[in-house]
């Protein structure tokens, strides 16, 4: 018998679903830094978003309709530039949240699938 700090698996890959796989692979790549291989049927590798844990799109024909469960933090050194980077890739401006003290973006991709922007702490 395994123990319960016994992990089941390793995250070994995250999937985004997308409604068009050459512009996720744009976006995503873009905002990864990454190459994106090519499409293999409805799925695409953007890269590796960390050592062992690769990112994959998944063309899908349903658009997204409401918040998303899971997300990604993505850590910034300039928040204002990192938004103004997802606009000028074709992503979107959700809202920012935070106080005087700290403030972080929230963004979407061009399906909605919403992820934040997490400067450093001050």
């Amino acid at each position: 018998m395994t123990s319960a700090k016994e992990p089941v698996g390793r995250l070994s890959t995250m999937v985004i679903d997308v409604s068009d796989l050459e512009r996720g692979a744009i976006f995503w790549g873009g905002v990864l830094g990454q190459e994106p291989g090519k499409p293999s049927g409805q799925y695409l590798q953007v890269g590796s978003i960390s050592p062992g844990v690769n990112l994959y799109l998944q063309q899908v024909p349903e658009s997204k309709s409401v918040k998303n469960r899971v997300h990604f933090d993505l850590g910034v050194t300039n928040l204002d530039e990192a938004v103004s980077r997802v606009l000028a890739l074709g992503g979107k401006k959700v809202r920012n949240e935070g106080d005087d003290s700290y403030r972080m973006g929230i963004v979407a991709d061009p399906d909605g699938n919403e992820f934040c922007l997490l400067p450093p702490m001050k």
